[in-house]
């Protein structure tokens, strides 16, 4: 019987972020989204997450640009590196390790995280998210600029995106 209301609750819930989703409130449809909308999402992906994968995640900000990789196994981080692109020599440069403080905001839980971070306490008026997958995560996080005395701060605007995910 618990068995039974477990699944019902899973169910609920994967519905429930599936519905925003199409609604475009986390596609971008909105330039918005809310806390709840992203609870939401990140209920759906704690009711059936994956333990074990491996993930790539791209940050683009006006002066630096680098590519993050992660490898969790058992919800734990085991590997992490982060390569920086040589915009003079047009590729990225020798990846360097990662801490698992540093990898962390590139796992699924650090892109909940930084999501709900900005949304916040960022001081940021513009913070939109693209949610994919089964269940859905931050797959895209464009970060407006912060803004100081109602003025837009120039160079802390930036776009986080996954460019690979593969569930082991």
């Amino acid at each position: 019987m618990i068995d039974y209301l477990n699944r019902i609750a899973r169910f609920f819930v994967l519905f429930s972020a599936i519905a925003l989703v199409s609604s475009g409130c986390l596609l971008g449809g909105s330039p918005q989204i809310t806390i709840e909308q992203v609870n939401a999402a990140e209920s759906a992906w704690l009711a059936s997450p994956s333990t074990d994968y491996i993930i790539t995640v791209e940050v683009d900000r006006p002066d630096d640009r680098r590519r993050n990789m992660v490898v969790v196994a058992d919800g734990e981080i085991v590997e992490g590196i982060v390569s920086y692109w040589d915009s003079d020599a047009r590729k990225w440069q020798e990846a360097q390790p990662l801490g698992k403080d540093q990898a962390y905001p590139f796992t699924v839980p650090g892109l909940f995280e930084m999501v709900r971070g900005s949304l916040a306490d960022s001081g940021r008026e513009d913070t939109r998210v693209k949610m994919e997958g089964e269940p859905p995560f931050p797959r895209e996080i464009v970060l407006g600029p912060v803004i100081v005395d109602g003025e837009p701060f120039s160079m802390t605007e930036a776009t986080i995106k996954v460019k690979h995910f593969q569930d082991n």
